[in-house]
C-alpha cells in the first residue's frame, strides 16, 4: 500500500513538473509562444507597410499617367490625387505603429539588421519623401509628370526587404522552436531522473524511517527503564513492560489510564507541568507516584516531546529516587545534627578554605569571642584575626593538618576591638566536596599563659633568693648544719673548722 502511495505521488510530481516546464514555455520570463507572436506580428507589419508603399506608388503613376493623358477627366484626377493623400496618412501611421512597436517589444524583436533597415527607411520618409509628398500634393497641377517620375524613383528606395526579412524571421524562430524543443527534452530528462532518484531516496528513507521505527519500539519495549508515551490530555498511549512492572499494572490496563490517575500531584498542576513539557520550556520533573499496591515511590521524570505516526507524544522516562530521596534526608538530617553540633560548641570553632584561607563558617562561640557578626566572618581571611604570624607559616599549619590530619599551634590573635588574645589552635584536615577545608577549635590561653609567666618569675626570684643565702651561709664564721630526722643535708664550711671534722665525715654521722 505504502509502496503505491509513493508510485501515485511521483506521477502526480512529473505531471506538475511538465506543466511548470510548458507553463514556462509559454508564461515564462521570455515565453517562447509571445516571442515568436510578436516576431511574427512585426515582420507582418513590415510586409503591410510595404504593401501600402507599393499602393502610393501604383497611385503616382496613375497620376503620371493622367497628366500626360488628354483624355483623362478632372474627376479621375481629383480621385487620384485623393488616394495619394490617404496613402500618405497611412505610411505615415504604419511607420510611427512599427516605430513603437520596436520600442515596446524590444525583448522580443531583437534583430540589430532588421531595426537598421527599418530606421533608415523611416528617416529617409520623415526627412525627404513625406515633406515631398505634402508639397505635391498641395501643389498638385504645377507638378510635372518628370518630378513626378523622380519621384516615383524615390519611393521605392524606401520599401524594405520584406521577403528576406520575412524568410530571416521564420528562420530564426525555426532556431528558436528548435532551441527550446531541446530545452524542453532535456529538462524532461532531467526532471525524470530527478524523480527516479526521488523514488530511490524517498523509499531508501522510509525504508530507514521504518527500521528506526522498529528499533525504537524494540527499544522502548525492552527497555530495563521505565517509559511512556503520553498525550497532550496525559492519556498514556504507550507503556513499556519496565513500567507495567514497576506500577503493578498491565500494558493494556496502563494504556487506558492517564497520568494523573497515579500522580498524587493535583490535576490542574499536572496539565501545566504538562504544558511546559510540550513547550520544551521545561524537561525535568520530580513527583511522588502511587503504584497498584497503594505504595508512594519518588520518582524523577525526563520528558521531551516526539512525534510518532504524524502526531506529537511525550516521551517520559522514569527513574525510581525513593532510596536516593530517604539517603539524601539522612544526609539532610545528619548534615543539621552536625551544624548544630558545631554552632553549639563550648570552644570557638572556624572552617576554612586551605587554599585560600577564606573563613566559611563559624560556630556561635567564635562570634562571641572575637566580636564580629558570622556575615562578617565570612568576608574575611583567616590572616586578619591571626596577622602576627606570617602568611606562609599560616598556610604550613593548614598544609601539616591536611598532610596528618591533625596540627597544633599557639598563636597571638586579635579581636574585633583591638585586644591581643593568645589562643591555642587545634587544626584538623577535612575534605568537603572534593575540596580541602581545616576546622580550628581556638582556645583562650591568654590567663594561662599570664599565670605560667608569673609562676616563672615567681621561680626566677626563689631561685635567685636561694643562691644569696647559700652564699651567706657558706661565707658566715659560726657553724651551720642542716638535718632531716637522723641526717645531715647541709653543712657550711665553718662546721669543719670548728669541729675537726671533714664534711664528708659529717654525712656519715647520726645528728641525734
Amino acid at each position: 500500500m505504502k509502496n503505491k502511495n509513493i508510485f501515485t505521488a511521483e506521477i502526480i510530481f512529473i505531471i506538475i513538473a511538465t506543466a511548470s516546464i510548458l507553463s514556462l514555455f509559454q508564461f515564462g520570463i521570455v515565453p517562447v509562444k509571445n516571442y515568436i507572436i510578436q516576431r511574427i506580428s512585426f515582420n507582418l507589419k513590415i510586409i503591410k507597410l510595404d504593401k501600402s508603399i507599393n499602393k502610393l506608388i501604383v497611385d503616382f503613376n496613375k497620376l503620371k499617367y493622367y497628366k500626360k493623358s488628354t483624355h483623362v477627366n478632372n474627376q479621375e484626377l481629383l480621385y487620384t490625387a485623393k488616394n495619394i493623400k490617404d496613402d500618405k496618412k497611412t505610411i505615415n501611421l504604419e511607420y510611427k505603429n512599427i516605430n513603437n512597436y520596436i520600442k515596446i517589444k524590444s525583448y522580443a524583436i531583437y534583430y540589430p539588421k532588421l531595426t537598421s533597415y527599418f530606421y533608415k527607411s523611416y528617416f529617409k520618409w520623415k526627412s525627404i519623401d513625406k515633406p515631398i509628398l505634402d508639397r505635391i500634393i498641395k501643389y498638385n497641377e504645377y507638378i510635372s509628370p518628370k518630378i513626378s517620375i523622380f519621384y516615383i524613383k524615390s519611393l521605392s528606395y524606401l520599401l524594405l526587404p520584406s521577403k528576406i526579412i520575412l524568410k530571416t524571421g521564420l528562420s530564426h524562430i525555426q532556431r528558436i522552436y528548435l532551441f527550446y524543443a531541446l530545452v524542453f527534452i532535456a529538462g524532461s530528462l532531467i526532471i525524470l531522473s530527478l524523480g527516479v532518484l526521488f523514488i530511490y531516496y524517498l523509499l531508501k528513507f522510509l525504508n530507514n524511517l521504518r527500521e528506526s521505527e522498529n528499533k525504537f519500539k524494540s527499544l522502548f519495549k525492552e527497555h530495563a527503564a521505565v517509559m511512556f508515551l503520553v498525550e497532550e490530555d496525559g492519556k498514556i498511549a504507550d507503556a513499556n513492560y519496565a513500567a507495567s512492572k514497576f506500577y503493578g499494572y498491565s500494558r493494556e490496563k496502563l494504556r487506558t489510564m492517564y497520568n494523573y490517575e497515579f500522580n498524587i500531584t493535583p490535576k490542574e498542576e499536572l496539565v501545566e507541568y504538562t504544558k511546559k513539557a510540550f513547550s520544551k520550556s521545561d524537561s525535568h520533573f520530580t513527583f511522588i507516584h502511587k503504584l497498584a499496591n497503594n505504595e508512594l515511590r519518588n520518582v524523577e521524570v525526563y520528558i521531551s516531546p516526539i512525534h510518532v505516526n504524524n502526531k506529537i507524544y511525550l516521551f517520559s522516562i522514569i527513574h525510581d529516587i525513593t532510596e536516593k530521596k530517604q539517603l539524601e534526608d539522612k544526609l539532610r538530617n545528619s548534615e543539621n545534627r552536625l551544624k548544630t553540633f558545631f554552632n553549639n560548641l563550648p570552644v570557638a570553632s572556624l572552617v576554612v578554605e586551605h587554599e585560600s584561607g577564606l573563613i566559611v563558617d563559624v560556630n556561635n562561640k567564635a562570634a562571641e569571642f572575637y566580636g564580629y557578626t558570622k556575615e562578617e566572618f565570612l568576608k574575611m581571611t583567616i590572616s586578619v584575626i591571626n596577622h602576627f604570624n606570617s602568611i606562609d607559616e599560616i598556610i604550613q599549619f593548614r598544609a601539616k593538618a591536611l598532610k596528618d590530619g591533625y596540627s597544633y599551634a599557639i598563636c597571638s590573635h586579635r579581636l574585633k576591638n583591638g585586644d591581643i588574645k593568645i589562643v591555642e589552635a587545634n587544626i584538623a584536615g577535612i575534605i568537603y566536596n572534593n575540596k580541602p577545608y581545616v576546622l580550628i577549635l581556638v582556645n583562650d590561653i591568654t590567663e594561662k599563659k599570664q599565670l605560667e609567666d608569673k609562676l616563672k618569675k615567681s621561680e626566677k626570684k626563689l631561685e635567685d633568693d636561694m643562691l644569696t643565702l647559700q652564699i651567706l651561709v657558706d661565707n658566715i664564721h659560726a657553724g651551720i648544719a642542716l638535718y632531716s630526722q637522723d641526717k645531715f643535708i647541709y653543712l657550711n664550711p665553718t662546721i669543719e673548722e670548728i669541729f675537726g671534722f671533714s664534711i664528708g665525715e659529717f654525712y656519715k654521722l647520726n645528728p641525734l
